[in-house]
């Protein structure tokens, strides 16, 4: 019996261990790397897990080469994609319409009053075109329920998501009177032949390690994009027209517009001829 009773916690040992060394190679302790930019041996920039947690020192002046730094240490990890677990909202779309947070960065630049709670109304087709909804409206409560961010009206949209139609509040901007925006508050009917379902939602666009930031500073970067290749087409495909266009010398020998794909006359016809540079390759389309 104590033979069997050391066999059996000898097996016991093992199975935690194995399970422990799962545990470890999932989530490895945390290694930090440092990575030093020109000028600043004293102090990193960035440091490799940085990319996780979100936290950088970022001193004035000295963006840019952050943004290089930080493409260096996306190539250099495994996958060279990188999104982080708790990436934020950025869209949602439901029934036609495509809506995004109505944060005071936005309020500030649409003129809303700053107290407006809601989600801002990006676009609107389909159903909630034909319900009377219009682009630049603020929904504020699907049915009964208040909305305040995307994640409260994602959560609105599953309780009624069996319904076949919905009442839509809103509240829209009519006019501006000394500089302050005047809201109605008016309710639309959401219709749908079978029924409604739920808002589906998605983050910022991906981006290219190194991209230059074109809006104000709102936190690291990994906050709202997944960073890396592969997770959207490079162009826009109703952008593309076949055949691809005939080139200048001059633009066939710059930097492309596009990844690079081999030697410009392979897609394109050059013509020496042409002095003007103002055309666009585009990418072709393989219809096989």
């Amino acid at each position: 019996m104590k033979i069997s009773h050391v066999m059996n916690n000898t097996k016991v040992q093992w199975v935690y261990f194995l399970l422990l060394t799962l545990w470890m190679t999932a989530f490895p302790v945390r290694a930090v790397t440092p990575v030093e930019l020109p000028g600043n041996k004293t102090q990193p920039l960035l440091q490799a897990e940085d990319l996780k947690t979100g936290q950088r020192n970022e001193p004035v002046g000295q963006h840019q080469q952050l943004q290089e730094q930080i493409g260096k240490v996306i190539v250099s990890l495994p996958n060279k994609n990188f999104m982080s677990p708790h990436i934020k909202w950025y869209e949602a779309h439901w029934q036609g319409m495509d809506t995004m947070e109505l944060d005071k960065e936005l309020k500030q630049k649409l003129g809303y009053p700053m107290g407006l709670e809601g989600i801002f109304v990006i676009e609107v087709t389909l159903n909630a075109a034909l319900s009377g909804m219009l682009a630049g409206d603020i929904v504020t409560a699907v049915e009964a329920v208040n909305v305040k961010d995307l994640k409260t009206f994602q959560r609105a949209t599953r309780e009624i998501k069996h319904k076949s139609h919905a009442a839509i509040t809103v509240m829209r901007k009519e006019d501006s009177i000394q500089g302050k925006a005047v809201m109605k508050k008016m309710v639309f009917v959401l219709r749908d032949r079978l029924d409604l379902g739920f808002a589906q939602v998605e983050a910022a666009p991906m981006i290219v390690p190194g991209d230059i930031r074109p809006h104000p500073f709102r936190g690291p970067c990994t906050d709202c994009h997944a960073i890396g290749k592969g997770f959207q087409l490079a162009q826009d495909p109703d952008l593309i027209t076949l055949p691809p266009p005939v080139i200048s010398d001059a633009s066939a020998k710059k930097k492309p517009p596009h990844e690079d794909r081999g030697q410009c006359h392979i897609c394109h016809q050059i013509n020496k001829a042409v002095k003007s540079v103002t055309e666009t390759p585009v990418n072709p389309v393989n219809l096989n």
